[in-house]
């Protein structure tokens, strides 16, 4: 059986968006459990196909259930389909969490907090930036968004410029900072939630479906004030740390 590495490598993101889902974890704890524990694990186990992370926060959480969103850089998509895949192998109990009362266990994160997990394939950019954006807006985009672009008969190549562009202009419009960089990535598969390990009674709840293509636009300075405002489907973020690498294979 041949290598999935013997293909050339399909750079990518491990797309991660969270809240806090209980009252015993703190905004501050969540912080440093993420940046202190946790984002360090996975870069000292997933090296070298995740050798960055990004952590940003919405800048409007009444559009979105999961202000939090955290990206790591994929260096080949392939390898979290392997046995060697070690991402998923991290341990996600830590003394820093919140465990059960009167209890010495340390906590699980899935307790007390939600995630909406995806991985996406990078397909087509415009543009280059060199260093990590301060702003970020995503652009989700699901079949009928894809459908309508694509109606004219484009091939793939096509329709990911087409996409690309229309996008970018429609987010860039009115706006005194346009996208520096913007990058179009297609859903490449969606992980088996982890289950909680039951410790608060709280009911296991819905994900909404994953976009099938996103836009990532990168900033340099932050939107003009209501231009992402307008559009349902675009969300606006705000970097709050960087590890690792510079950027990474973004």
């Amino acid at each position: 059986m041949s290598s999935p590495f013997s293909k050339e490598p399909k750079a990518g993101l491990a797309y991660v968006q969270s809240r806090i889902s209980s009252p015993s974890l703190s905004p501050e704890t969540y912080r440093k459990w993420y940046e202190e524990a946790h984002i360090p694990d996975v870069l000292r186990a997933c090296a070298p196909n995740i050798v960055s992370a990004h952590r940003f926060h919405s800048s409007d959480t009444a559009k979105t259930d999961y202000p939090y969103l955290t990206l790591y850089p994929v260096r080949d998509t392939a390898w979290l389909r392997t046995d060697d895949c070690s991402f998923f192998r991290v341990d996600l109990h830590h003394e820093l969490l919140p465990g059960p009362s009167d209890s010495p266990e340390r906590g699980f994160i899935f307790d007390v907090a939600r995630f909406d997990f995806r991985f996406y394939e990078r397909v087509g950019r415009v543009g280059e930036y060199v260093g990590v954006p301060q702003f970020i807006v995503v652009k989700q985009l699901d079949d009928s968004d894809i459908k309508q672009k694509g109606d004219d008969g484009l091939d793939e190549h096509g329709l990911q410029d087409r996409i690309l562009s229309q996008s970018r202009a429609a987010i860039a419009e009115g706006s005194k900072s346009k996208p520096v960089c913007s990058t179009l990535y297609k859903l490449d598969f969606v992980p088996p939630r982890p289950k909680k390990e039951g410790h608060n009674s709280q009911d296991a709840e819905s994900v909404p479906g994953p976009a099938k293509c996103l836009v990532i636009h990168e900033y340099e300075e932050a939107p003009k004030e209501g231009v992402v405002a307008a559009d349902d489907s675009a969300l606006e973020f705000s970097l709050l740390s960087t590890f690792g690498d510079s950027r990474g294979e973004w």
